[in-house]
């Protein structure tokens, strides 16, 4: 878990580990450019993207409880980037391969980059544009990652468009679009995006409005044939004019966290790993948000 924290004076970066104590701290320079607005730890590294400065920094997460700056990924310092890249470096967040720890994605404005990471220097490997082009009041997107593939969201809402795509990353230097949806039987999903993925069960959380004015939480299921992606609706007792926020974690199975500001409600659920699907309601919490729970069927 990670906390990051800043103000005009001071800033810093906290990372607790599963019994919630402090296990280190990374200081940040104060001031608005050295804005973090995202905290990656991908095996032996932690990322710290700050799009201001078009920066990454890597520091190396190690267990002598040392943690040096390995380096900022940035355009002078990515090995053959001018030559190859075609294009600016500005990173907005990064996500790792799980099957490659030394090689990363960065979301960028309109595309996402692979990097290979070393102790020396940090080496461009491939780029892959995407339809959205960040920033843009019009357009939202959202990436997760899962063992063996991308999946990006991304809404248009100047033309209602929303497509989840997913992209296979089993060769590091290629990403191949396994499937691509669009079609949501009668759900909007809400603009901007308000989403939540989990690497453990391949499962995309994203909350969505019908012409029946309910408020949903949709399940994409990722790796699975494409008739079976959109596995499992919950429906909120919210209404559209609702704040809902959406967080999901897992530890073998998935535990998800809908948050309704407006009404002041939080529902914990619970979603094992497994082609069922079994919603246990909290015992302790205010429950009322969320009233029921289906399996999707056409």
């Amino acid at each position: 878990m990670t906390v990051a924290y800043q103000t005009s004076t001071q800033g810093f970066v906290q990372v607790f580990n599963f019994t919630g104590d402090l296990f280190h701290q990374y200081n940040i320079a104060a001031g608005p450019e050295n804005l973090v607005t995202d905290v990656d730890i991908i095996g032996s590294y932690v990322f710290l993207s700050q799009p201001i400065l078009k920066s990454v920094g890597v520091y190396w997460f190690n267990p002598n409880n040392y943690f040096p700056n390995l380096y900022n990924l940035t355009e002078s310092t990515i090995g053959n980037w001018a030559a190859l890249a075609n294009g600016a470096w500005e990173p907005l967040a990064v996500w790792g391969h799980n099957q490659l720890p030394n090689l990363v994605y960065v979301e960028m404005l309109d595309s996402i980059v692979s990097i290979a990471l070393s102790f020396s220097n940090p080496i461009y490997v491939n780029k892959f544009p995407l339809s959205s082009v960040l920033p843009n009041p019009n357009f939202s997107r959202t990436i997760s990652v899962t063992p063996f593939a991308l999946v990006v969201a991304e809404a248009n809402n100047q033309t209602n468009v929303f497509t989840i795509t997913e992209y296979l990353t089993v060769n590091p230097y290629q990403l191949l679009v396994s499937k691509s949806i669009n079609n949501f039987y009668g759900w909007t999903p809400r603009f901007p995006l308000v989403a939540s993925a989990s690497i453990s069960s391949n499962n995309l959380y994203i909350v969505a409005n019908n012409a029946q004015n309910e408020v949903g939480v949709l399940v994409f299921k990722s790796l699975v044939p494409q008739i079976s992606t959109l596995y499992y609706v919950g429906i909120l007792n919210a209404t559209l004019t609702d704040s809902i926020s959406i967080s999901s974690c897992s530890f073998i199975d998935d535990y998800v966290l809908v948050v309704d500001t407006k009404a002041g409600t939080v529902q914990p659920f619970f979603i094992p790993v497994a082609p069922y699907v079994t919603v246990v309601p909290p015992v302790f919490e205010d429950y009322s948000l969320f009233t029921e729970a289906f399996p999707f069927t056409v």
